[in-house]
């Protein structure tokens, strides 16, 4: 394990090296250390996946964490944030805003007029606050991407000719941020399938989250996303089955609001288990141009540490 000068001399290069990117009369927001957990559970009035996020800002941060963005590349359905926080989404995808807002610190003192305040919500070194949320309808594929900013005054820009096209430039927040990553929903457009290869009946049911033999990491819930009739067919979710691990799950599975079968195996639990893991899933439906009824059956497996 690092020592504290150890630490604080790395920490040192790294904000250095930022500064150097920046005009010399900026005042950088990237001297926080961010974590950022995720709990993952299926929202009861809608099956949508529900990320639940705890932030915590590392003792060793030198501002208080006050905005944090996270890049999706998938649509999601709500987002909230804690007290005196706000959020910024965009049902259809991109980049989710959350800004620590409500009573001013007392502590703090303006330098100009143009200076923004410091909140008192905003996460001090040492501290977490939970309460960062998405509803998606679309499962966690992998990681997504966040940045963290810390609070700090803003520097008044030289004055510039006014006859100047423009002022100095101000790093945008993606270069003044600390970066990471948690779980949370990922494109849920591609359906894959490993099952018996029958034409007009494979496209009964595929998965949407992961590949068949797909090592997924440990210590998160593994989250399965199952779609009905891939290019049309007709199906018959009645009988849907699931197993997993030779455990029937099939009632551990909802109906989302997109019209997917979703379900959420928390990590650590049964039926899940270090090592190769395999899911069965089966439904009926009717093979196109005909009456006659078939089942599409299809088989994954995925390995956990």
């Amino acid at each position: 394990m690092r020592g504290p000068a150890i630490i604080g001399a790395f920490l040192l290069v790294l904000t250095s090296a930022a500064r150097a990117q920046f005009p010399s009369w900026y005042l950088p927001h990237n001297q926080v250390q961010p974590t950022v957990t995720s709990a993952v559970s299926l929202d009861p009035a809608t099956g949508d996946f529900l990320y639940v996020y705890t932030v915590a800002n590392g003792a060793g941060a030198q501002q208080r964490l006050a905005e944090l963005y996270m890049d999706l590349k998938t649509q999601i359905s709500s987002a909230t944030a804690p007290t005196d926080w706000e959020v910024l989404a965009d049902p259809a995808g991109g980049t989710v805003v959350w800004g620590a807002s409500g009573p001013v610190d007392l502590a703090w003192t303006e330098l100009h007029p143009l200076d923004p305040p410091s909140h008192a919500s905003e996460i001090a070194p040492g501290a977490t606050r939970t309460g960062f949320s998405l509803r998606s309808p679309c499962a966690g594929t992998g990681p997504v991407t966040f940045f963290a900013r810390g609070y700090n005054h803003e520097a008044q820009p030289p004055q510039t000719d006014a006859n100047a096209d423009s002022a100095p430039a101000v790093p945008q927040w993606r270069t003044d941020a600390v970066s990471g990553q948690t779980l949370g929903p990922g494109d849920c457009s591609t359906v894959r399938d490993w099952g018996n290869r029958r034409p007009g009946v494979d496209g009964f049911l595929g998965v949407v989250n992961f590949v068949s033999g797909d090592a997924l990491p440990g210590g998160v819930p593994v989250t399965v996303q199952v779609r009905f009739s891939r290019s049309g067919e007709t199906v018959l979710p009645a009988t849907f089955h699931a197993v997993l691990n030779s455990q029937d799950v099939t009632a551990q599975f909802v109906t989302s609001s997109r019209g997917d079968r979703v379900a959420v195996f928390p990590p650590g639990a049964a039926p899940l288990k270090s090592g190769r893991n395999v899911l069965l899933l089966s439904v009926d439906g009717i093979v196109p141009g005909t009456t006659h009824q078939a089942t599409d059956s299809d088989r994954f497996t995925f390995t956990l540490p």
